[in-house]
This record gives structure tokens, C-alpha cells and sequence, in this order.
């Protein structure tokens, strides 16, 4: 499954650079949570579009080739 997740979503390239250290291990729980806990939603949502971008091109190329005869 995690193949074909890779293969669909592009993945971003980005360099990000430390600003800052938390030593709250409080914090630092929460954070981890509110990063693990989105992943899935945003998963979804860019899965979502890219399958919505995918139906808009093939309903073009239909139409395109309707227009042809």
C-alpha cells in the first residue's frame, strides 16, 4: 500500500532549518501528536485532489476525443 502512496503523492523537497529547541517534554509530546495525528487527514486531502485532478483530465481527453468524430 505505502508503494503505491509514494508513487501517487509527489514528494516535496524542502530543506528545513532549526529555529529553535524545546526542552518541555510536555511540549514536545504535544507536538509530535498534533504532527502524527494530521498525517492522515492530509493524506486524504491530497490523495483527494490528485484523483479529482485525474478525473478532470481524463473528462477532457473524453470530450476532446468526442469532438474529433
Amino acid at each position: 500500500m505505502w508503494k503505491v502512496v509514494d508513487e501517487i503523492i509527489p514528494r516535496k523537497q524542502q530543506n528545513q532549518e532549526i529555529n529553535s529547541t524545546h526542552q518541555n517534554t510536555q511540549e514536545i509530546a504535544n507536538n509530535f501528536n498534533k504532527y502524527l495525528s494530521s498525517i492522515g487527514k492530509n493524506t486524504y486531502n491530497e490523495v483527494k485532489n490528485l484523483e479529482a485532478t485525474s478525473e478532470n483530465k481524463n473528462n477532457n481527453l473524453y470530450n476532446a476525443n468526442l469532438n474529433d468524430d
